[in-house]
Order: C-alpha cells, then structure tokens, then sequence
C-alpha cells in the first residue's frame, strides 16, 4: 500500500513538473521566439499563456519596449576637414522578431553595435556635406531628419524600428578650437559693421529661446526676424509667414552662452564670451528680432 502511495505521488510530481515545463507566459512588454536547435518554428506570440514540447523546444523572450544607448566621443569630419567630436544617443526597438533574430542572434549588444556604426556612418555624410558653421547653426530637426532618412533602410535589415537619433554634444579637439572661436569672432565683427554701415538700428521686441517660439510671435505681427531657411519652410508654404532673401549671404545666427559665476573659465570658453558680448554687436551678441 505505502509503495503504491509513493508511485502515485512521484507520479504527481512528474505531472507537475511536465505540465509546468509544457507552457510559458508572454507578458506585454515582450515578445517571444519558439525555436528547435537554433530554427524558429513560430515568433508571432500575443500576450497570455502558450504550450511548448519540453526538451524540445526552446524559448527566447526580448524586450518590447524601446531601447536607449549612448555613443560618445565619435569624431567627424566637416566639409573643411574641421575634426568634430559629437556625442549622441539612439532609440529604437525590434520590429520584425524573425529578422532580428537571424542577424543579430538575438543579442540587445549586437544591435547596438551594428546600428550605432550604420548611424555613424549616416552621421559622417550629413556632416561631410557641411561646413563646421553650417552643423553648429544647422536645426537639429533637420539633422536628426537627414542622419534617420540614410539610416532607416540599414536598420530594418536588422528587424530594427529606428524611433530617434538625438545629438547631445558637438564639441571640437582642444588644438583647433581655439582657431576656430578666432575665425567666427572676425566674422561676427565684419557682420556688426555691415549692419551698422547699412544704417540698420535694430528695436528688440522680444527675446525668445527656440525657433519654433519665434516663428509664432512673427506669425502674430510681434515683428520681423532672421531665420534659417528651412526652418520656415512649412510656415511659407501654408502662407503663415514670407520669406525675404538678405544681400549678406554669410550672415549667421549668433550664440549666447551660461556658465556658473563663480567657475573659472578656459581659455576657449573664455574667448567665446569675450565674443558673444562683443562692443558694437547687438544686446552684447545676443541674437536682434526688429
């Protein structure tokens, strides 16, 4: 009788044990590839409970959501040969399972690593096709446009969906930077002379801290403003504001800076400040809206 018992209870824990070994559970945030030996039989799992043959068939879960990784530190050439150091992040997530599997094996750090270089490379043509001014001046809307449109074919063959590509810093090597702050400054200069030998008093109406804000006071007869051309595209397109062409055909936005009161500034830093307060430039080198 006892010998019986524990037949049957080894046979409940065998049960037990099949039965648990025989489902798996797909949560919303995952998605979930059913494989034997390395072959996909199914990669199309909704949320909820599923079955699998255990010893037979196995289960690899990913993440859903959308994934962040930094890149720092990346250098670029300008169309002057101007060295750049850009450090940027990239968003994306899976969008074919199938795909992502079979080229990256499933690996979160093979994708990075294979989309961080197709971004690379899509960031190295929009920057060779620009002078240093024009990508320190450049919209980032339009950057991060122009870096995505190269990108997204290379990211679908690794079954990627490319969501962003943010630049977070644009820096330059510490030999050339001093040279560099040294030509902007004579350009601002001979700027504020053409301005003043051209008689131009400018009235500032306002001061605001993106373009977009700008665009809008314009738009509501606050006042006129110098705008980057494609900036304003989509406005004079559904006749929202017009376009006037300038004579000056390098006049560019001037920058301002913040930097804590009390910190000792470098030598580049310092040469950027004693730019933008310039005598002579408008509101000490701070960006004029008549």
């Amino acid at each position: 009788m006892q010998t019986r018992i524990l037949y049957i209870m080894l046979g409940l824990v065998a049960f037990i044990l099949i039965a648990r070994a025989s489902v798996f559970t797909v949560s919303e945030g995952q998605l979930a590839i059913k494989s034997i030996g390395g072959e996909i039989i199914d990669a199309n799992y909704e949320p909820g409970l599923h079955f699998r043959i255990p010893l037979v068939n196995e289960v690899t879960k990913f993440d859903k959501r959308i994934i962040t990784h930094p890149y720092s530190q990346e250098r670029f050439l300008t169309k002057e040969q101007e060295q750049l150091i850009v450090d940027f992040y990239v968003k994306w997530r899976i969008g074919n399972l199938r795909k992502f599997y079979e080229s990256t094996g499933g690996s979160e750090d093979v994708a990075n690593d294979r989309l961080g270089e197709t971004i690379k490379d899509s960031i190295k043509t929009v920057v060779t096709q620009r002078t240093l001014q024009q990508v320190v001046t450049a919209d980032r809307a339009d950057f991060t446009e122009a870096t995505m449109k190269d990108a997204r074919p290379a990211a679908e063959q690794l079954g990627v969906n490319l969501i962003d590509v943010r630049i977070t810093k644009i820096d330059l090597p510490s030999q050339v930077r001093d040279s560099v702050y040294e030509r902007m400054r004579a350009t601002f200069k001979a700027q504020a002379a053409k301005l003043r030998a051209e008689g131009v008093e400018v009235r500032v109406a306002m001061h605001f801290d993106n373009i977009q804000t700008i665009k809008e006071a314009v738009a509501l007869g606050s006042g006129a403003s110098i705008l980057p051309a494609r900036t304003m595209q989509a406005e004079i397109a559904q006749g929202r504001l017009v376009a006037v062409p300038l004579r000056e055909p390098d006049l560019v936005r001037p920058l301002g800076i913040v930097h804590q009161k009390r910190k000792k500034l470098n030598r580049a830093a310092q040469a950027f400040l004693a730019l933008v307060t310039e005598p002579g430039l408008p509101e000490n080198g701070r960006t004029a809206h008549p």
